[in-house]
């Protein structure tokens, strides 16, 4: 291995420990997710699987507090999608936006 390649292996590793701390401790905005999955989404899928996931998994979890956010303005939140959504994301929209996760809970959800 070369110069040029250890340095990007060592670029790649960094960039990789950087974006999980960065998940962990929620200092990467949605919309950083989403450039990242954009820019790097197949080289970490194959790379890295579990990285990915987390990353798709945030981005998922954004769009659904979102799609919820307007449920609750327009007054659709039916009780089973309630539902649905407190059992599988709960725990994300607990996380990233704790209001949300409440008025969710008070339209009737509950997880089970």
């Amino acid at each position: 291995m070369n110069n040029t390649e250890k340095a990007r292996k060592n670029q790649d590793q960094s960039f990789k420990v950087s974006l999980s701390h960065r998940i962990q401790t929620n200092k990467l905005s949605f919309a950083e997710a989403q450039e990242t999955l954009l820019t790097y989404g197949d080289q970490l899928k194959n790379e890295d699987p579990k990285l990915y996931k987390k990353l798709c998994g945030l981005i998922v979890t954004q769009k659904i507090i979102k799609a919820s956010k307007l449920r609750l303005a327009q007054n659709k939140v039916p009780i089973k999608g309630l539902e649905a959504v407190l059992k599988y994301y709960g725990t994300g929209i607990k996380h990233f936006d704790p209001e949300l996760y409440e008025q969710l809970k008070e339209k009737g959800g509950h997880i089970g």
